[in-house]
């Protein structure tokens, strides 16, 4: 089965080049033992990788200054919206998890930023995106099946996440966000069932914070952001 390779330094210009890059879901395949080979990466034919920082196809929408909210919920807040497994991934400080909701510039869309704890961010991007990942010696290795690729750029970014994955780990409330989303419905429209309204963004370093942005639709964020107190 053919595996999709995204180049390190290729940006998609368009949302439908987003969109496009991402293949039909099937089984995904699990990681094998980690070991360095050459450049670049082989991942799930349901996932897509790049070695860009941030989210490339919300990038370009997101307000230079954008409303300032309050990125700070607290865990009896995150409790009634998220599982468990998530929560106990996030970055945490006395009793409030780093959370932010940042608007997009056309208003259409928003952007949940969950930051992720280091010692939490391997195992999450293995839950979500069946990836396996170290770093070590200031590179990314990733292991699928019996391929491992290696890269030293600054951030990896893995976006593609199967439906039944963004319900297990995100929960009901934020799955059905991402469902009313622009975004989504464009894949749903092009038959992609993954989607790249979940992405995740992991530093070079283990000991740094990861991050999990989630597209979801605006309205549904503004309820959201009500009920986890983001002001």
């Amino acid at each position: 089965m053919e595996m999709m390779v995204m180049e390190s330094r290729k940006r998609p210009r368009t949302m439908q080049e987003a969109n496009n890059s991402l293949a039909e879901l099937n089984s995904p395949n699990i990681g094998q033992p980690i070991m360095p080979l050459e450049n670049g990466f082989t991942v799930p034919h349901h996932s897509t990788v790049s070695a860009t920082p941030v989210f490339e196809h919300q990038a370009a929408h997101c307000n230079s200054e954008p409303s300032p909210i309050r990125n700070k919920a607290s865990i009896d807040a995150v409790a009634t919206m998220f599982p468990q497994v998530l929560i106990r991934a996030m970055s945490r400080e006395r009793g409030f998890a780093d959370i932010e909701l940042i608007y997009l510039e056309d208003q259409m869309s928003a952007i949940l930023k969950i930051v992720i704890a280091p010692h939490n961010t391997q195992s999450l991007a293995h839950r979500l995106f069946g990836v396996n990942i170290e770093i070590e010696d200031s590179c990314h290795y990733m292991a699928v099946s019996d391929v491992v690729r290696v890269t030293p750029t600054p951030f990896l970014k893995v976006q593609g996440a199967t439906e039944s994955t963004i319900i297990e780990y995100l929960g009901e409330r934020i799955h059905h966000a991402i469902e009313k989303s622009d975004l989504r419905k464009q894949e749903k429209e092009n038959g992609i069932k993954s989607s790249c309204c979940l992405s995740f963004d992991i530093p070079l370093s283990s000991l740094d914070r990861s991050y999990l942005y989630v597209t979801i639709d605006t309205e549904q964020g503004h309820s959201i952001r009500a009920d986890l107190r983001l002001f």
